[in-house]
């Protein structure tokens, strides 16, 4: 087993799940704003609410994933990675879960 790849994969994992954190933040404030002003419908909270549960799923994913790749790294938590990642690629933070993933696979070779 690699460590160094493992090491490298868990920092990317957990680099990824705060950006994604921070993006639900500030897609919750924008959303609150526009609530307060009136301007928003109950259609409308609705799609953010569904646009928000994404973020925070990969979020805590990415940084549950950072603390267990780090201490055993598998082919199946990289291959989840892989998958977070490719769902996520709108936000471009999806670019660091593909490639955690990719270290993560390839940490279990020697």
């Amino acid at each position: 087993m690699n460590y160094k790849y493992a090491n490298v994969a868990s920092i990317l994992s957990l680099i990824g799940g705060i950006i994604s954190l921070v993006i639900l933040s500030l897609m919750a404030v924008g959303g609150t704003f526009e609530y307060i002003e009136g301007g928003a419908q109950i259609m409308d909270l609705f799609i953010l609410i569904m646009l928000v549960s994404v973020p925070l799923i990969q979020g805590i994913l990415g940084i549950i994933f950072s603390r267990k790749i780090k201490s055993y790294p598998t082919k199946s938590k990289g291959i989840i990675l892989i998958i977070i990642g490719i769902l996520s690629l709108l936000f471009l933070y999806g670019i660091l879960f593909i490639i955690s993933g990719i270290f993560t696979i390839l940490s279990l070779e020697d």
